[in-house]
């Protein structure tokens, strides 16, 4: 799932978060050996920021997060910009408002896990944000 800021008229990359898969192929050649070398353990992902707000993936921008299962069933991205993703867990990514560049604080560190209360299907993921959103 991409992010993008905008510098006038042009969409800039800002976030690339690898939701399914572990983005290990050639064919994606913008962060081919910037990426982080994951563990071949279910549920490892990786989130690419662009930290000094250049647009350009550099190897120092990536951490890896564990969503704690293979699958995403959906995607939600709220108002504020924060990302959750629903499957047998819920994943919370507060975007902790913008950097100096524009680009939204998230942070591998700063996701959320908990166990999911109901099963996570298509026409649930309008609900993500209304079951995950922090009180």
């Amino acid at each position: 799932m991409c992010v993008y800021r905008f510098d006038g008229e042009i969409a800039v990359p800002c976030a690339f978060f690898s939701v399914a898969w572990d983005g290990q192929w050639e064919k994606y050649s913008w962060q081919i050996d910037k990426r982080p070398k994951i563990n071949a353990t279910e549920g490892s992902r990786w989130l690419w920021r662009d930290n000094n707000g250049d647009g350009q993936v550099q190897k120092e921008e990536f951490t890896a997060y564990d969503i704690k299962y293979p699958y995403i069933k959906g995607i939600e991205i709220d108002n504020d910009g924060n990302v959750y993703f629903g499957s047998r867990f819920l994943c919370y990514f507060p975007a902790n408002g913008l950097d100096k560049n524009g680009v939204p604080n998230y942070s591998s560190a700063a996701m959320v896990a908990t166990n999911s209360p109901l099963p996570i299907q298509e026409e649930t993921c309008q609900e993500l944000n209304m079951l995950m959103k922090p009180t």
